[in-house]
Order: C-alpha cells, then structure tokens, then sequence
C-alpha cells in the first residue's frame, strides 16, 4: 500500500479495539504504556471509538472495554460465512465419525486462518480449536491448503508478505520450503503438518473449494502426536477419508468426480 493511503490513525484505533479484546478493561495510561502510544493520542483514539459506540467506559474506574457493537459487526461476518458452514458441516460429521478425531473449518483472512466451525472429539483430552480463533496461513495444514489453490500472481504477492516465525523446530523456515509443501498439496491434494504451529499436534488438511475450483476455505482432521504414534498406520485412515469425503463434496458442489486428476492438471 502506498503512503498517501495509508492511514496512521486509524491503524493506532485498531490496535486499541485489539488490545481491549485480548486485555480487557483498561485505562489510558495502561493502553498508552502497552501501545507505545502517548497518552494525548490515546485519549483522542479512545473518545473517538466511544462517541461511534465502538467501546464503553465503566463509570466506576473510568476504565474502557469493547463494546457489543463489536458483536453485531462480528454476526454480520458470521453470517456472510453461513452458507459454507452450512453446505460443509455434514461432510465434516462424516469425517469425525469415522476418524474418531477432532475436525475443523477455517477460512483465510489476508496472511491469517479463521476458524470458523469445528466438532469435537469424545476423547477427555480435546486438541480442537475455538471459533474465532487466528492462525498463521504458512504454518497450518488449513492454511497451506488454501495457499495452493490461490492464482499464482496472489501467491507471489502473499509469499512477500510473509514473515517466517520458527513456532516449533518443525515450522516450514522459508519461501522455497514452503512452496515445497504447496507442490505436494496440488499434487496430492492434502497435506500433513506434523507439529509445525504446536507441538504435540498433527494435522491433516485439504481445501474446500467452489464450482471454479477456488479455495473459499480449508478442513482439517487434528490428532495428538502421542496418539499418532501409538497407532501411526491410521495416518492412512486419516487421508483417505478426508480425501473421500472431500471428493464427495465436490463432486455435489460442482460435479467434479476426481480431486486429484484436478490437482494434477493444476500442477
């Protein structure tokens, strides 16, 4: 983006809403502190968002916090995400049922997976994820699959943009690996991140895509690695039931009959 759109102000009322939502209450010398933000700045920042409605302040200690208002704007996009939560969701009950396992629906946001839907495992320890919840795109086997989908120019220009953080010492390290990965995703059309965002869990992801066989969100299959590792010939099991059912899905979407003649062609 170039400087004369780029907007400082509103960058900085942004971060305040972000660190009201991870906080919570919190005075303006704590947001100043926490921000890097000085104190005027903040002050206009905040009067600003509680004149719009966008955060309220506790009279008692003058402190501010987010408002509902938030919440409304979040259940328009929630609703925007329906029809795909709605078309996928009995594919994803097939997938749990027969792999036993936790099974979750993200979306892509710029450089960030959403997660949008998920079904729990019965298992007592639970790996699945929360609604809402961000992760980064290049680390995640939901995230992955979305990026070998994306037109080759969106993918070059997405590639720049990201920063490549070492979350475990299985986390892909750089453009090349990655683009490794994203070959074997096209090619095979899942992929398996073993540990790379959290360790101790494995997850086996592919690409929920639409009539034009663009990626509009990704599925995928989590497993305790100690879970793995006590029965790793159900790997197997794991890919070929999403792979199935995936195919099944696309084929009801869109009358595709093979997802990997389809990836093949692509590569």
């Amino acid at each position: 983006m170039s400087d004369k759109n780029f907007v400082q102000s509103v960058v900085k009322a942004l971060k305040v809403v972000e660190l009201l939502a991870r906080e919570g209450e919190s005075g303006i010398g704590e947001l100043a502190q926490k921000l890097d933000i000085d104190k005027s700045t903040i002050f206009r920042l905040v009067s600003t968002l509680k004149q719009e409605g966008i955060i309220t302040q506790n009279l008692l200690n003058k402190k501010y916090s987010n408002s509902y208002r938030l919440f409304e704007l979040g259940q328009s996009v929630l609703r925007q995400s329906q029809s795909i939560r709605a078309s996928i969701y009995p594919f994803m009950r097939a997938i749990a049922e027969r792999t036993r396992e936790a099974v979750n629906l993200a979306v892509r946001d710029n450089l960030e997976m959403v997660y949008i839907e998920m079904i729990e495992t019965d298992d007592i320890i639970r790996i699945g994820h929360n609604l809402g919840q961000r992760r980064p795109i290049y680390c995640t086997s939901v995230g992955k699959s979305i990026l070998a989908w994306l037109p080759k120019t969106e993918l070059e220009k997405l590639l720049q943009k990201i920063e490549f953080h070492p979350f475990t010492p299985y986390t892909v390290r750089n453009s090349d690996q990655l683009q490794e990965e994203l070959a074997f995703i096209r090619k095979n059309g899942y992929f398996i991140d073993q540990e790379q965002h959290v360790l101790g869990i494995r997850c086996y992801g592919a690409p929920v895509l639409n009539c034009n066989q663009e990626p509009v969100a990704a599925l995928s299959v989590s497993v305790p690695q100690h879970k793995y590792e006590k029965n790793p010939e159900k790997e197997e099991l794991y890919i070929s039931v999403i792979l199935e059912v995936m195919e099944q899905f696309s084929r009801m979407f869109s009358g595709v009959v093979n997802r990997r003649n389809i990836s093949a062609e692509v590569s």
